[in-house]
């Protein structure tokens, strides 16, 4: 989505003409934020990305820098006597930190400066929205076009109309932040709509019962459930595992030794958790996909990985190739991928904050159905 907001928005607030002497006060500097065009960005868009900020300041600032662990860019558009407005751009699409704050020609951190901003990235709004059920999702977008109507006004004009160019701007901003989640929530709703495809390209989804959800896998009952969770896909090695769906990547586990096989916990009294932690260590190099569908998919036994934690992928892109990390045999040649896909819960108090332990708890899909039943209903799962 380009919005033309921050183009008009930076010349229309430069109307203030160049700095006026100040005295510096050797005191203590006495720093504190006063306005804000907004202080909630989103960093996918190019347009909603950028913000102003004014700070009154009893210390000389023309030379300041706003700073912050993130990829910014940031310079002094305006002075008006102790009033100091900087404009703050985030370059990069995955930044993840919240505060800022000035640093002086010297690069010295400027005390008390320091303040929040709220940085969403794309990854941040669908991580968090595909947790909510269909309806809840439908609700919120409703919520958002009512809001969209009542900002319509600010959006559709190029010029102030009586209120300040501040008030203007703010509210313009806001109307096309609101548009920014609409669009994503719809974008989810929509692609719940479709079946995954197969996960290894150029494959078909398994028939055999072996390789099915619940087949029986009695030789690691002493440490896991014995159960298998998910699909085995038949595929020679090294071929390209894709997304599933639309969706982000919330976990990528890579750099596996044989060493690891220490992990495994095998004695009497394991817990649910104990078993499920053992699995993951036989999925060894693998991808956590979270999709559109609000499932979790486990891309397992991978040999490369061609995505990280934070993307955002669309249907079909490349996850990984497969290989036969994981696998305690030194001699393996079944080669396949393994991907269970999780079911989730839909509690949208805890959405996008799932810790990995919960996820694994969730039900995988099929869970204690027949191979009959399976092979039936799975076409409504895949096309």
């Amino acid at each position: 989505m380009t919005y033309r907001l921050l183009y008009t928005l930076i010349p229309a607030l430069l109307f203030v003409g160049g700095a006026i002497a100040f005295a510096t006060n050797t005191a203590t500097p006495k720093v504190s934020l006063v306005d804000s065009l907004t202080d909630t960005l989103f960093i996918g868009s190019s347009s909603l990305s950028a913000t102003t900020l004014s700070f009154s300041s009893n210390v000389d600032l023309s030379q300041a820098l706003l700073l912050s662990s993130c990829d910014i860019s940031s310079k002094l558009f305006s002075r008006e006597l102790n009033i100091y407005t900087f404009v703050l751009r985030y370059n990069s699409p995955d930044c993840s930190s919240d505060f800022i704050s000035l640093q002086d020609s010297d690069w010295n951190v400027i005390p008390n400066s320091q303040n929040k901003i709220n940085v969403y990235s794309d990854f941040d709004l669908y991580d968090r929205f595909v947790d909510y059920s269909s309806p809840d999702l439908t609700k919120i977008w409703h919520s958002l076009q009512t809001k969209m109507s009542k900002t319509k006004i600010f959006a559709n004009q190029s010029q102030w109309t009586g209120q300040s160019k501040f008030d203007f701007y703010a509210k313009k901003i806001r109307h096309y932040q609101y548009q920014y989640n609409a669009d994503i929530i719809a974008n989810i709703l929509a692609y719940r709509e479709h079946k995954y495809v197969v996960p290894v390209y150029g494959k078909e989804i398994a028939q055999k019962e072996s390789k099915l959800p619940n087949a029986l896998r009695l030789y690691r009952a002493e440490y896991t459930d014995g159960i298998h969770h998910g699909w085995d896909v038949d595929a020679e090695l090294w071929s390209q595992t894709i997304a599933v769906d639309n969706g982000v990547i919330i976990r990528v586990v890579y750099w596996f030794t044989r060493a690891d096989f220490a992990r495994l916990k095998i004695s009497d009294g394991l817990t649910t958790v104990d078993k499920k932690n053992n699995l993951d260590v036989l999925r060894w190099n693998q991808v956590w996909l979270k999709t559109m569908k609000w499932d979790v998919v486990f891309y397992s036994h991978l040999d490369a990985i061609s995505v990280s934690e934070g993307d955002v992928v669309w249907v079909g892109d490349p996850i990984g190739t497969v290989g036969v990390t994981g696998i305690p045999g030194t001699d393996y040649t079944d080669y396949h991928l393994h991907f269970p896909i999780h079911k989730n819960p839909f509690s949208s108090s805890r959405a996008g904050s799932y810790t990995h332990e919960e996820i694994m708890q969730w039900p995988w899909y099929f869970k204690w159905k027949s191979p009959s039943y399976i092979r039936e209903h799975q076409g409504d799962v895949f096309k």
